[in-house]
């Protein structure tokens, strides 16, 4: 995908805004971060690809999130954002150490309430960043299930 000019020094202001702000759903989680990642790198605005389908402002609580998502996209935050990749046309990278900065990757964490949870990243040289409860949380690159170039 064509990244806008001046890309990396608004991607990093984006970042440094971003570090210390508490996890909202619906207005600072994970989905939003990569997809509010996605617009400021290509200037593409992802809530407006299927007028029928948008998510910004559309959910506030984790369960309002998940039926959003679903509607988008008939799954969660994995399915939701494969389908805004296809609409975009990104491709997966065969090898995480193939990615750049602004990346978008798939993680998955351990839930508060058990299990295992898919969210998403953005990929800061060897990190992946996560958005926590407090602000952005980092992870090894090389524990991402999947990385989708832009």
């Amino acid at each position: 995908m064509k990244r806008v000019a001046n890309w990396d020094s608004k991607f990093l202001r984006f970042v440094d805004s971003r570090m210390k702000i508490p996890m909202q759903w619906g207005k600072t989680d994970c989905f939003l971060l990569a997809v509010d990642t996605i617009q400021l790198i290509t200037g593409v605005d992802c809530n407006e690809l299927k007028k029928d389908k948008k998510f910004r402002g559309k959910y506030r609580t984790s369960r309002g999130g998940y039926k959003v998502l679903k509607n988008i996209s008939g799954g969660g935050v994995a399915e939701a954002f494969s389908m805004i990749a296809k609409e975009l046309n990104l491709s997966v990278l065969k090898n995480n150490n193939f990615s750049r900065r602004g990346d978008i990757a798939l993680y998955n964490i351990k839930s508060e309430m058990g299990g295992v949870r898919d969210v998403l990243g953005i990929v800061l040289g060897p990190v992946v960043l996560i958005q926590g409860k407090a602000g952005l949380l980092h992870f090894p690159i090389s524990g991402a299930k999947k990385i989708w170039a832009i």
